[in-house]
């Protein structure tokens, strides 16, 4: 006897679980206008771009981008020959930026390093540094938001990505595998720094966390 085949609509594919990982870390907040926006810097060049929009339309009076490790192209995963925050100056001055309105902080190495290390240097810069717009990936946001509230409270955030979907992010060309081993870390971090105080502990849905460990 012949069994018959059944499709079985538990099935998911990666992007399946990729998808569930990126609503979960998309916190879509609304913008308000800030002092100013910061980049925190990373293999991917669109949150740079992003950011001189925002600039441009008046969201911010200035804009910091922050990244003292070399740039990684994702393509070839090999290093550049410029720090993150240097390529991201010069995305932003390609797109017509003035110089007076650029600020390269070139020593963070990590997330927590970026926010204080940026707002130390509006200050040092004599800048208004109350209120700020982060720019950063799309599945970024959340761990972001608990890096934040542990490491540079009594500030104003508004943290915000490119406005894309999963399905045209996925397909830029940058190597799928790429994006979901940062995805995937990402989720890792949110749990382990959570609980070594790097940032504040966040309870990962059971559907979060299933989807992360079908992903790895």
């Amino acid at each position: 006897m012949i069994v018959p085949w059944r499709y079985d609509v538990n099935i998911m594919t990666a992007d399946d679980y990729a998808k569930i990982l990126w609503d979960y870390e998309k916190l879509n907040q609304p913008l308000e206008k800030c002092d100013g926006i910061i980049v925190p810097g990373s293999h991917d060049n669109d949150p740079a771009r992003y950011a001189v929009e925002l600039l441009n339309k008046g969201w911010g009076k200035y804009i910091i981008f922050s990244g003292g490790v070399l740039q990684t192209d994702p393509q070839t995963r090999t290093k550049k020959e410029k720090t993150e925050a240097e390529e991201y100056g010069d995305i932003a001055r390609s797109m017509g930026v003035a110089e007076e309105k650029i600020f390269l902080e070139n020593k963070a190495t990590n997330t927590g390093e970026n926010l204080r290390f940026s707002i130390n240097l509006a200050h040092e810069r004599g800048l208004s540094a109350d209120s700020f717009i982060i720019v950063h990936k799309p599945y970024n946001e959340r761990r972001l938001a608990a890096i934040i509230e542990k490491q540079v409270p009594g500030k104003k955030f508004i943290i915000t990505s490119e406005p894309t979907t999963f399905e045209k992010y996925t397909s830029r060309g940058i190597p799928k595998e790429y994006i979901y081993g940062s995805m995937v870390g990402d989720i890792q971090r949110l749990k382990i720094y959570g609980e070594n105080g790097f940032q504040v502990p966040v309870e990962i849905p059971n559907e979060v966390w299933n989807a992360y460990e079908k992903l790895v």
